[in-house]
Parts: C-alpha cells; structure tokens; sequence
C-alpha cells in the first residue's frame, strides 16, 4: 500500500510538501506537476480518516536550537514565543551545540513526541533535511536558510553582503580583508561572502578572504597574528561576535579604529553599540523572523494556503568603526 512518505520520496519532495499539494497549499508548478505524476502512476488515494486523525493537533512546537550562548537566537526565540504564547502553543525546545548530526537526532525525537511542528536554526545541508522530512509527520520548518523544497523563513544575507561592498567602495577603500567562515552554514560561509563580491562592481583594489570560525576566542587569536601583517585599510568580518573580537586585538596592538584601520560585521546585536568604538554592521530582523517561522508553522498546521518562503530584509547600521578614505592620501 503506498503511503503519503512514499509519494514524497518519489517525487523527491518533504511529506509536508505532498500534504501541501493534497490541501490545495502553496505549492510550485513544477513541484506539483511531479507529485501528479507519482500519484497517477501509482494511483494513491488519500486516506481520509488518517487526515482527520493528523488533523487533531497536539498544540506542540518543537524547536531546535544551534546553541544557547547566541544574541540573535535569543532574539527569534522571542519572536517564536510571543506568537505561540498568543496562539496557546506550548515550545520544546533542544539544543544542538553546533552539531549537525545532533540536530538530526532532535528532529527524530521530537516528531516521537507528536510534536505538530518543529522550526529548526539548521547547520545541515538541504539534502540531509529533505531526507528526514519525508520520514517524520510532523511539518519541518527551515530558519536562516533558503532551501527550495522545504519551508523556510530566511534572511536576505545576499543582499546584506551586497550593501557592505558598496558602503567600502562609497567610503573609497581600495585594500580588503574578508574574514569568513566555512560553507557549512550557506547563508553566511557562502551567501553573504557571494553578495558581497557581486557587490564590488566598482572596485578595481585589493581583496584577500581568509577562513575563521564563528569562534570569539579563535578570532581573536588571529586578529593578533594576522593584523600586524596586513596591508588591509578595511576588515570585513563574517559576524558581529568575530568583528569584535578583531575590534579588541587591534586596540592591544595600538592599531587605531578607524584612523587606521576599519572593521565591520554582520547581525547587528547589541554588544556592537556598547564597545568602543561603536561597530558598523548590518542588522537583521531576528525577532521578526521568529514570528513568522510560528506563524508558518501554524499555517502548516491548519493545511491553511501561505507562502511557505519567506526572505526578510536587512538594513545597514553605520558606527564609528568604519571611515572615509576619500580626500585623504
């Protein structure tokens, strides 16, 4: 007998995308035509009491969280409360320390605990999600990654990387330095670093990107080995928490902010507006995005017709960090 997961496998789709289509739900052209294929070829009829019973919500939330130490997970998780706490939706939430196999294993547990939906800050590739998701009932929703096939509430990150390559080329910086991360999580290792170089478009200077990790401490240790070797006028951080680990080497290696050197990051917490000098950065709409990725989840719920993609945008916030080159030799 086939069984709704079935359908989703063949058609290579999440099972709540296949409840999507049977609910008359937002669902791509594309993606709905290759789910009617699987359906007629194999002649499966929804099983209306097996709805009905789904239908029955648990009023459960699932959340699973990268880590606790982080401002802007802090930030969404009050978005994410006030719209269940106003819905009457209780949250389980866990924690998966950065550990994408970890994370899996939440997703797996919480479904056990009928939870109706989970939201998950996700550090796992698009294909690992997509395979866990045709294997739980409960619906899945991506938060910080744009991932086709699945639910998901994003931020622009492309676009974020886009403003700071034209902010350095307003403020006349000819001499780069990126500090990224690895590709693990796309939107920041990847998105961000892409927009960023697209951005450039009218920069003839130079531009050096190295690797660092999300790590304060280990950013902070390679602002003192790498700053006295730079020629760079302007160090652009993939985080704020990395920013400002470099903000604080720089100021023990007597290198002046920003007469001598300028640095920005990305995410806009609040810890960059209360060191000295305030940090340029891009702020993101954290708590906004966790209204929407409840909202979303709730819409999944009710099988109610939503925009399953949501991309919020991002605003540059100029401090102190950062000056102008222009009219100076």
């Amino acid at each position: 007998m086939t069984t709704l997961n079935d359908i989703a496998r063949m058609a290579g789709v999440s099972k709540s995308t296949v409840s999507r289509f049977f609910n008359q739900g937002q669902v791509s052209a594309e993606t709905r035509d290759r789910i009617q294929q699987v359906v007629d070829a194999t002649n499966y009829q929804p099983n209306n009491l097996a709805r009905s019973l789904k239908a029955r919500s648990t009023d459960l939330i699932g959340v699973v969280l990268p880590r606790f130490d982080s401002a802007s997970v802090v930030k969404v998780m009050g978005g994410i409360d006030s719209v269940a706490h106003h819905h009457h939706q209780q949250l389980l939430i866990v924690n998966a320390d950065l550990d994408p196999d970890r994370e899996l294993a939440h997703i797996y547990a919480l479904d056990k605990q009928r939870v109706d939906a989970i939201i998950v800050f996700t550090r796992n590739e698009e294909e690992a999600l997509l395979r866990v998701s045709r294997e739980i009932d409960a619906h899945l929703i991506v938060l910080g990654q744009d991932y086709d096939d699945l639910a998901y509430v994003a931020y622009d990150d492309y676009g974020a990387g886009q403003k700071v390559a034209q902010y350095l080329q307003d403020l006349g910086h000819q001499d780069v330095l990126y500090v990224n991360v690895d590709g693990s999580d796309p939107a920041v290792g990847q998105e961000r670093l892409q927009g960023f170089k697209d951005g450039l478009d009218k920069f003839d200077g130079k531009l050096e990107i190295i690797r660092s990790s999300f790590q304060r401490s280990a950013n902070y240790d390679l602002a003192l080995e790498i700053l006295p070797k730079t020629s760079a006028a302007y160090v652009i951080c993939a985080t704020d928490r990395m920013a400002i680990a470099f903000l604080k080497a720089a100021q023990e290696l007597n290198i002046r902010i920003p007469e001598d050197l300028s640095i920005s990051g990305f995410g806009g917490y609040s810890e960059g507006r209360f060191v000295h000098p305030t940090l340029t950065t891009v702020t993101y709409p954290y708590e906004e995005a966790g209204r929407q990725a409840m909202k979303l989840a709730l819409d999944l719920v009710k099988a109610t017709p939503c925009k399953i993609h949501v991309v919020l945008p991002t605003e540059l916030e100029t401090g102190h960090s950062t000056r102008s080159l222009k009219n100076h030799s």
